[in-house]
């Protein structure tokens, strides 16, 4: 089946847009640091008000209107997830906990908006400035070597504590309502330790997860999905987390679609800008970012989609206008884009 990216261009107003925000990326002083909210979805795959719990956060995930990942700890099949449901106290399911308690909501009740509120007031929180990264390697059947790098770009020490989650992004568990749970944290963590990483210095953490250890060598290479979360030593808080998947061989995307909403336009380059100059979130395809196909996401990406949008300059390289596999060798991947994923 073929996946059509529509193409949109817009009028001058837009390209002076674009300019105002690169100035106030470039010129407009230290903002205070950005970062991925996380989710603890504590439930039960007994739970009839678990299964609608549910499918409300997952229908905001795939909405992309909220910065934020999440894994859910199904507290009755996994012993691992239940011990980590009673570090965090939980009474009752189900209970969602943001960015490492900041806040939680308990019960069904008042969804979506429950979520979207705090969701929101969790991203507007102040955080330390400290960038996280996770890349997970395939050893053998179950068997993941995951590698964390932890930059603290504050002026002084960070400590706290880095937790490590291997997940399935379909889950074998089932809710009440007969649908999968969606990134259910599987066995123990890969990696689940004090960190403390200097000002300016930046920092390696490993781990290693064995599926036959947990009882799940059976587990899925493309059906995986490995989190990691910063948690402040003194808060208790989520101050950064990502996710990082092992993409398929032909993972399709289209090439300029930055920021994977379906269509290229100009929030595609003040995408790339924000990444390269505002601290903003890495886009989850490094492949579409790379708009000029030269194997890196610089600057020059940014100007490729202009001049597509405004300069005249034709197609940009394939992939594009239509889902497809990068037809050039370089080092980057395509985590993900949902626009290219099967429904």
């Amino acid at each position: 089946m073929s996946h059509r990216i529509m193409l949109r261009r817009r009028d001058g107003w837009a390209v002076r847009r674009l300019w105002l925000s690169l100035l106030f990326l470039l010129f407009g002083g230290s903002a205070r640091s950005q970062h991925t909210v996380f989710v603890e979805s504590c439930s039960s795959s007994s739970c009839p008000h678990c299964a609608v719990a549910a499918e409300e956060l997952y229908k905001i995930y795939e909405s992309r209107e909220h910065d934020f990942l999440y894994v859910t700890l199904v507290t009755n099949k996994n012993s691992y997830a239940w011990k980590r449901a009673q570090e965090l106290s939980i009474t009752g399911v189900p209970d969602y906990i943001f960015d490492g308690d900041f806040d939680r909501w308990l019960g069904s009740g008042g969804l979506p908006d429950a979520y979207t509120s705090r969701l929101r007031k969790s991203a507007e929180r102040p955080v330390a400035d400290i960038d996280l990264s996770v890349s997970p390697t395939w050893e053998a059947a179950g068997l993941i070597q995951v590698e964390v790098g932890i930059e603290n770009k504050g002026e002084s020490e960070y400590a706290g504590r880095l937790r490590v989650y291997v997940t399935e992004i379909v889950s074998r568990w089932e809710t009440t309502s007969g649908d999968p749970f969606h990134f259910a944290m599987i066995g123990d963590y890969a990696v689940n330790q004090d960190i403390a990483v200097a000002a300016g210095e930046r920092k390696a953490f490993s781990g290693l997860w064995d599926g036959l250890t947990y009882g799940f060598e059976d587990v899925r290479k493309d059906n995986v999905a490995v989190f990691a979360a910063v948690y402040d030593g003194s808060s208790g808080y989520v101050d950064d987390s990502v996710m990082a998947v092992f993409p398929g061989e032909e993972s399709e995307f289209v090439r300029g679609n930055v920021n994977a909403d379906g269509k290229i336009d100009i929030a595609d380059a003040i995408f790339v800008l924000g990444y390269l100059f505002g601290g903003g979130n890495e886009p989850s395809c490094l492949d579409a970012a790379d708009a000029n196909d030269d194997g890196s996401v610089n600057v020059a990406d940014a100007i490729a989609v202009l001049a597509y949008l405004f300069g005249g300059a034709g197609p940009l390289a394939r992939p594009f206008g239509e889902c497809g596999p990068d037809e050039t060798e370089d080092e980057l991947g395509c985590a993900s884009f949902p626009p290219c994923e099967s429904r």
